[in-house]
């Protein structure tokens, strides 16, 4: 510092104002968080909601929709209504909405991750083996259960081909490394053949 000085404290150098102005900025931060945590659903959220529990799915999908024209970002509202209108066996309409998303955020991997179901739902193999990966790269360093169903599922679509060595590396390798004979991993490899079998019909 200039001439020697040594810096000085400003919570020290301002004294009990300062202390005060920090203590302020706090509680209206904290206000801040607390409206956003209270903000009341949309109505369209609940009446969607509403119409879901009851099997009403195509007005669901309407309310949802219509919502997500104010709320472009909210992957969860865009995840609801891709898996309401899978649960009408529409795939396209439901991988629009996930490529829609993937036009404001391109590397969200929960996107990718999406696409890679609908496209395994509709046999696009290759396809959604693209997807998956892409999924996976994004999400690199994040072990989560979505991250390992993705690759668990992306080992099934290698496997058909009859690489399943390679398969097998591949989902080792997302899966943090770990060696082929752990338990995690054929739990892993398990849980792929149960989600092939049960839960993709």
């Amino acid at each position: 510092l200039a001439g020697g000085g040594r810096r000085r404290n400003p919570m020290k150098r301002n004294g009990l104002p300062g202390v005060l102005a920090a203590a302020a900025i706090l509680l209206l931060a904290g206000e801040g968080w607390a409206k956003r945590a209270m903000t009341p659903l949309d109505a369209r959220e609940i009446s969607g909601a509403e119409k879901e529990a009851k099997g009403d799915y195509e007005g669901a999908i309407a309310d949802f929709t219509a919502l997500i024209q104010d709320q472009p970002l909210d992957w969860r509202l865009r995840r609801r209504v891709i898996h309401l209108q899978l649960k009408l066996s529409r795939g396209v309409p439901a991988l629009a909405q996930a490529d829609e998303y993937l036009k404001h955020r391109p590397q969200a991997p929960e996107a990718h991750g999406e696409r890679g179901d609908i496209l395994y739902l509709a046999g696009r193999a290759d396809e959604s083996a693209a997807a998956y990966r892409k999924a996976l790269e994004l999400a690199a360093g994040n072990a989560g259960p979505e991250t390992k169903a993705w690759a668990a599922r992306l080992w099934i679509l290698e496997s058909r081909k009859g690489n399943r060595e390679k398969a097998t590396a591949d989902l080792r390798a997302s899966l943090d490394g770990i060696a082929a004979d752990t338990f995690e991993l054929k739990i892993a490899q398990y849980f792929a053949g149960w989600w092939e079998e049960v839960g993709m019909r």
